[in-house]
C-alpha cells in the first residue's frame, strides 16, 4: 500500500513539473542539449576550426558525415573530448532545426 501511494504522488508531483524550458534545452532525437553547450560548440568552429579552414556550416555535410570528419579535425585543433562533443552537438542540433 505504501508504495501505491509513493508511486501515485512521484506521478501528480512530476505532472506539475514545469514545462516552460529552453528550446536549447529540449530532447532532440532522444539528446538532450544545454544552451552553453551548444553556444561553446558554435564557438570552437567558429574560433578553433577556422583558424585552419573556412568555418563550414554544419548544413555542409550530412550528419553520418560529421563525426569522422570532427574526429579527425579535433586531433589537429588539440580539442578535448568535451569540446569534440560540443562541436557534435551544435552540428546535430543545428541539423535537427
Amino acid at each position: 500500500m505504501k508504495k501505491i501511494v509513493f508511486l501515485v504522488s512521484m506521478v501528480l508531483l512530476a505532472s506539475c513539473a514545469s514545462k516552460n524550458k529552453q528550446i536549447a534545452d529540449q530532447p532532440i532525437r532522444g539528446v538532450k542539449y544545454s544552451g552553453e553547450a551548444l553556444a561553446s560548440g558554435k564557438q570552437i568552429m567558429e574560433n578553433d576550426c577556422a583558424k585552419c579552414h573556412k568555418a563550414y556550416s554544419p548544413k555542409d555535410f550530412k550528419q553520418e558525415e560529421w563525426k569522422p570528419i570532427i574526429n579527425r579535425m579535433a586531433k589537429k585543433a588539440n580539442l578535448t573530448d568535451e569540446q569534440k562533443y560540443q562541436v557534435l552537438d551544435y552540428i546535430t542540433y543545428t541539423l535537427s532545426e
